[in-house]
């Protein structure tokens, strides 16, 4: 929380408010190298550049449903596995279901990774265009 507080007080008393360059490295936005989210990161490109706000946008979307898809994979793997221990033939389609729920859970989160990715240099393209 306090961390939260020191980046966005960080944010506002920026001398330059659009002159700032975003990075992407290990799957973190920084900005002036402080780590900020990805709604921060949408909120920073709004009046810069809308293509960089919609794949902002569009990766916090993605990582609401991903923590869906894990929290159901879980419950369907615990589910699956307890039910295999009592002998009941459901066990087996709930650890299908468990698994897939992961599985997609994951590809689901490379896809967050491109948009933030593609957010960033939208937004940088769009400060080099000012």
């Amino acid at each position: 929380m306090l961390r939260s507080i020191i980046v966005i007080a960080a944010i506002i008393t920026a001398s330059s408010c659009y002159g700032q360059e975003m990075k992407y490295m290990y799957n973190k936005v920084y900005l002036d190298g402080v780590p900020i989210s990805a709604s921060m990161a949408k909120e920073k490109s709004r009046f810069v550049s809308q293509e960089a706000f919609y794949h902002f946008n569009r990766a916090g979307k993605i990582r609401g449903w991903t923590y869906f898809w894990g929290i159901l994979g879980g419950y369907e793997l615990l589910a699956g596995a307890n039910n295999i221990q009592y002998n009941t033939e459901i066990g087996l389609l709930d650890l299908g279901i468990g698994f897939w729920c992961v599985g997609h859970a994951m590809q689901r989160e490379s896809k967050r990774r491109v948009f933030l990715a593609e957010g960033v240099k939208a937004y940088n393209s769009a400060l080099e265009e000012e």
